[in-house]
């Protein structure tokens, strides 16, 4: 990862093990997590829904 963007976004991105796969967190704010998520075949998510987190 570039510097540029450590910067911006903070410490390098971290995987998150999951049972239905795993995430990519790579960018954590007071108000906001960025993550891209990875889902094996076969697995499925539920719909959530946070009005305060």
């Amino acid at each position: 990862m570039s510097e540029d963007v450590r910067a911006k976004f903070g410490a390098s991105p971290r995987r998150v093990e999951k049972p239905w796969g795993w995430e990519l967190v790579w960018a954590e704010g007071d108000q906001y997590v960025g993550k891209l998520l990875f889902v094996r075949a076969g697995e499925s998510l539920s719909l959530q829904y946070h009005e305060v987190k």
